[in-house]
């Protein structure tokens, strides 16, 4: 049985954005070693509808996953083969969210440690 170790659901990586996140505060801070001012952009009351989720950027894709959404019909075959990551970045610069549950989850990458950790 493989056991996953504990990980950080780190911001902006594909996991992050197949958990379908939605924008609900966003701002500018100006000046902020001398005079800060803080400029709400966006505000998302907690009564509000929340808005949709964010689309991905296209660059956290993988050749294999770019494949994945081929074969769910995302994208033609002929906009996909012989193109490279780059070119396919620059064709669709974000994947819909919609999208994203057509995406398999990637491998953990789990160390192990050679020696047992001990706190000095």
């Amino acid at each position: 049985m493989k056991k996953a170790n504990p990980m950080n659901l780190h911001p902006f990586g594909i996991q992050f954005y197949k958990c379908h996140p939605v924008l609900t505060f966003s701002c500018i801070i100006k000046n902020v070693d001398s005079a800060p001012e803080i400029l709400i952009e966006q505000y998302i009351e907690p009564e509000q509808e929340r808005p949709r989720p964010l689309d991905m950027p296209s660059c956290l894709l993988k050749k294999k996953e770019w494949e994945a959404l081929v074969e769910k019909k995302h994208i033609k075959r002929s906009d996909f083969t012989g193109k490279t990551l780059s070119q396919l970045q620059k064709m669709l610069g974000f994947i819909p969210a919609e999208w994203l549950d057509d995406i398999k989850l990637r491998d953990i990458v789990s160390v192990t440690q050679k020696k047992k950790y001990e706190r000095k």
